[in-house]
Formats: structure tokens, C-alpha cells, sequence
């Protein structure tokens, strides 16, 4: 779905990716996403990977950002995302870490749930 909105609305830049073999693996799925420290989690990790999650209460005013900073390392500026490296990067615990995410999750709708109502 995310390809066919690209391709409507920059067919040249989709034309440009198909020639230099880029593709999308992976498109958000409409769910938000915090990290542990709230704290957008931005940069390489590996030659042909990078990854812009973690924006959860933050993507109006982070994401534009760091936007612009992936547009210059796509082209060339390889240290525009060099900021965002002193954000840490935690442990997530995986089964467990996930579970505790959910708990916080839930926890702060219902509390969001009873300030809207109350």
C-alpha cells in the first residue's frame, strides 16, 4: 500500500528507487511506537539498513526533523544523522520488555481515557 501512495504521488522518485535496486521492507502499520526513553530512535545499522521508529507523542515536531536529516544521508551527507547517536539505545528485553511496553500502554489510555471523561 505504502509503494502504490509513493508511486502516486513521486513516480520519479519510484522510477529512481526501482533503478537502484532500493526497496521498502517494512511500512508502518499504524500503531505508535515509544521507546523506553521516549526518545525517537534514529540511524544505520548496517550498510543498506537504517531505521526511524520510536516517535510515539513526538512525530509532529521530530519527525519533519529527522525527515530532512535521513533526505541528506540518502544523499551523501553521511554525518546528518550523527545527532541523533548520542540518544541511547536501550535494552528491550524482548518477551518480557514487551509485555511491561503493553502494561505502560494500556495503563496510560485508561488514565487518558478517565481524564477525558472526568
Amino acid at each position: 500500500m505504502g509503494w502504490k501512495n509513493i508511486k502516486a504521488h513521486f513516480p520519479n522518485m519510484v522510477q529512481d528507487m526501482e533503478k537502484d535496486r532500493i526497496v521498502i521492507d517494512y511500512a508502518w502499520s499504524g500503531l505508535m511506537a515509544y521507546a523506553s526513553h521516549f526518545l525517537p530512535v534514529v540511524g544505520q545499522i548496517s550498510d543498506r539498513e537504517l531505521t526511524l521508529c520510536g516517535f510515539g507523542g513526538h512525530g509532529m515536531n521530530t519527525a519533519p526533523i529527522v525527515g530532512k536529516k535521513m533526505a541528506m544521508f540518502l544523499n551523501g551527507n553521511f554525518k546528518s544523522l550523527d545527532l541523533f547517536s548520542i540518544i541511547p539505545k536501550r535494552k528491550t528485553y524482548v518477551i518480557v520488555g514487551r509485555l511491561a511496553a503493553e502494561i505502560e500502554y494500556r495503563r496510560l489510555s485508561f488514565l487518558d481515557m478517565v481524564n477525558e471523561r472526568y
